[in-house]
């Protein structure tokens, strides 16, 4: 929030190229289901949803600020007492320069509406009310230096803290901070490099002891050729976790590899103290396609999860990998991407694992796949992901189920998203999702859940459209809690430019 104002009182000054574009949408959904419950007790409902935006590009000299503000209001003709809410998100980055470079502040402020339980309901739209969805603000500041010496010599040091607030959150959950600390002192051009770091991090629960991370490493790094980089690591951990304490050593090695400017791959693997940390990444893209994979086992914590943003695979993100080679100009680039998302009815993010709470360490190990497509007439995104958590000590070792409370959870998915210009103003788009959460024993609780959605988007003139569609969303849960649901929607959405 702080960097992000400090870019906002900065504009008039230093700016050199920003955009502020505002809409408001009006979306009227019909729904067999409202509240998704079985079939003997459901109940349908119009409900009438009203969403004004803003959406703020800026690329100065020496500030930046880029992201949305969306507040959808959400009124139910039927259940309107116990249903009609707002549920803003908001997604703004911001960064300021000072000092020619040297000195800089980087910040986030993030709003979103998570679901709780891999367990419960994840409806694909705010339609949907359930006791599974709540809202978390995550307010980042992160500053930091970052130069480079006369031998050469690369530094950069930066303090990263994040506060995260919740409410609403069917079970109690506490408010957290996260604080980090690292620094990186690196000589990289040359054939024989080196790369020292360190990384101090707590994590803060309420009315609990923190959580506390502090490593060392050093790491040489040697170029076979401009292409391919090998490199080694070596160094020490130390770890205050809330049930054990451990200190130990850790060593590595990997390699980065670039055999086009469009091609990146990277690979390393180092001994932690909880076993094989690892971490492989595959990016290629060409002037039509963008193809992603990345394989990796870590710990995380729960405001690490949440401060990473946005949440989900970010269509932008690919879209501006799509657009790198025709569109230089970042600002032009967001431009094209925002307008492309507009145009197509595509979704801000393709579906990711729910963000388990726990106020614990997180082992996870994850398998995600990500394809982008894009044609004169068609488009297809799809994203599959695998992931396994389990919450562990300090030592390594996993938690024993009274501790664990159920949160050791494998969460599998699969989302696409297809698009098909059927004239210069009317575009179908579909989107199809499939999801399953999985727990060990003794709980041993298994939910499938998916849904699918068709709509049409007209283009009535540049800043005008208006969609028509239907989607369909279902649950199975060995809890017995199953459901299905069946809406039609009609909505139109203008942009003030």
């Amino acid at each position: 929030m702080v960097a992000g104002c400090l870019a906002v009182e900065a504009l008039p000054a230093l700016a050199e190229k920003w955009t502020i574009e505002t809409s408001l949408g009006v979306q009227e959904t019909a729904t067999n289901n409202v509240n998704l419950t079985p079939s003997d007790i459901r109940q349908s409902d119009l409900i009438t949803q009203i969403t004004p935006s803003l959406r703020v590009n800026e690329q100065g000299a020496h500030t930046s600020l880029n992201g949305f503000v969306s507040v959808p209001l959400m009124i139910y003709a039927r259940t309107g007492s116990q249903n009609n809410q707002v549920y803003p998100t908001v997604n703004l980055l911001g960064t300021v320069e000072f000092f020619d470079k040297f000195f800089n502040i980087d910040g986030s402020v993030a709003v979103a509406q998570q679901f709780f339980n891999p367990f419960g309901a994840q409806p694909a739209s705010l339609d949907n009310p359930t006791a599974n969805r709540y809202q978390t603000e995550t307010y980042t500041i992160s500053p930091y230096i970052r130069g480079t010496t006369p031998g050469n010599i690369k530094y950069e040091f930066r303090n990263t803290n994040s506060w995260t607030n919740l409410s609403g959150a069917p079970n109690a959950a506490a408010d957290s901070r996260y604080t980090q600390w690292t620094g990186t002192v690196s000589r990289k051009e040359a054939t024989l490099g080196w790369d020292a770091s360190f990384d101090i991090t707590n994590i803060d629960f309420e009315n609990q002891n923190p959580i506390r991370t502090r490593l060392v490493r050093l790491s040489p790094l040697y170029d076979i050729d401009p292409q391919l980089r090998l490199t080694a690591s070596a160094g020490y951990e130390w770890n205050e976790y809330s049930l054990t304490e451990s200190n130990n050593a850790i060593y590595g090695v990997g390699f980065e590899w670039r055999p086009t400017p469009r091609t990146q791959v990277s690979g390393n693997w180092e001994h932690r103290f909880f076993g094989s940390s690892y971490k492989f990444l595959f990016d290629h893209r060409t002037p039509l396609s963008v193809w992603s994979v990345n394989i990796s086992r870590g710990i995380s914590t729960y405001p690490q999860q949440l401060a990473l943003l946005p949440s989900g695979v970010p269509l932008s993100g690919l879209l501006n990998s799509l657009f790198l080679g025709s569109i230089p100009d970042p600002l032009d680039r967001q431009r094209a991407v925002d307008q492309f998302l507009q145009n197509r009815g595509l979704p801000q993010t393709l579906t990711s694992p729910v963000n388990i709470y726990a106020q614990q360490i997180l082992l996870q190990n994850q398998q995600q796949i990500t394809v982008g497509l894009l044609g004169v007439r068609n488009s297809v995104f799809i994203t599959a992901f695998n992931l396994q958590s389990e919450q562990i000590t300090g030592s390594g070792e996993v938690l024993p189920p009274a501790f664990a409370l159920g949160n050791d959870i494998r969460q599998t998915g699969v989302n696409a998203v297809w698009t098909h210009n059927l004239s210069s103003t009317l575009v179908l788009t579909a989107n199809v999702g499939g999801y399953r959460s999985v727990s060990k024993a003794p709980f041993d609780l298994a939910t499938n859940q998916g849904n699918a959605n068709i709509m049409l988007t007209s283009s009535l003139s540049p800043n005008t459209k208006a969609m028509v569609g239907a989607r369909y969303q279902g649950l199975r849960a060995d809890t017995g809690s199953d459901y299905n649901e069946v809406a039609a929607f009609v909505g139109l959405t203008h942009w003030f430019r």
